[in-house]
């Protein structure tokens, strides 16, 4: 199976930095492209706000297209409502109203209140080194698995974890010919960082989730894979 870090290379070489996660409220704004992203940096976020903007998203992102979710996202900053005590003040049927383009969204209205709740008792609005929620501590919340968990992680709190999702699991089996446990994907996947610093550990890890999901949209569909054009298609073992 080809090696963890010359996948990284070839993806990178092949779609080139992915500037992941998208911040929505900072569109056009320095550093960041026409819809949020920010391309080579890979800086914790600076305020409260991106913070919170970011694991709203990665909830708002289950089972849907990320354009629902800006949508939502956009929504909510018109409504003043990324902000914990603000999101809090909505009635539910205000809050549903607001992500209704994300599907699910009585479920996601609760989800959403329990995290902001959540981030208010125990300080994790607070943007400083020693506010940084346990991966246990999210996966203990209502609505939160360990996809969600480790995005909210990863990318609001700059914890460098492995985030793996449909995407991952599709194009590491088909490269492996067989199916793999999340703990196998982890165990392959680890040699990428291996004796890295911190920051260079999250930076590949923000990278490479967001390769995954990028050639899985573009190339490695469930259904009908592009495999003529896949630039890692020497290695595959073909769709299954």
């Amino acid at each position: 199976m080809i090696e963890p870090q010359t996948l990284y290379q070839l993806f990178m070489e092949l779609y080139g930095p992915r500037g992941w996660w998208p911040v929505v409220t900072d569109a056009g704004n320095q550093g960041h492209d026409a819809k949020g992203y920010h391309p080579l940096d890979y800086s914790i976020p600076a305020t409260a706000h991106r913070r919170f903007e970011i694991a709203l998203g990665a909830i708002l992102t289950q089972n849907t297209a990320w354009r629902n979710v800006r949508l939502c996202l956009e929504s909510l900053d018109e409504a003043g409502a990324i902000d914990m005590q603000r999101l809090l003040a909505l009635s539910d049927e205000r809050l549903e109203a607001l992500i209704r383009s994300s599907g699910y969204y009585r479920q996601k209205a609760r989800k959403l209140k329990t995290l902001a709740r959540f981030f208010l008792e125990n300080g994790y609005g607070e943007v400083s080194a020693a506010s940084t929620p346990s991966r246990e501590e999210l996966l203990s919340l209502w609505g939160i698995g360990e996809e969600t968990a480790d995005s909210i992680l990863l990318y609001a709190f700059g914890v460098p974890v492995l985030v793996i999702d449909a995407y991952t699991r599709r194009i590491l089996a088909r490269l492996k010919g067989e199916e793999l446990s999340d703990r196998e994907i982890r165990d392959y996947l680890s040699s990428a960082t291996e004796g890295k610093a911190v920051k260079q550990q999250r930076r590949i890890l923000n990278e490479f989730h967001a390769l995954f999901v990028e050639h899985g949209k573009t190339r490695c569909a469930k259904r009908s894979p592009d495999c003529d054009h896949c630039g890692i298609k020497a290695w595959c073992k073909g769709p299954f």
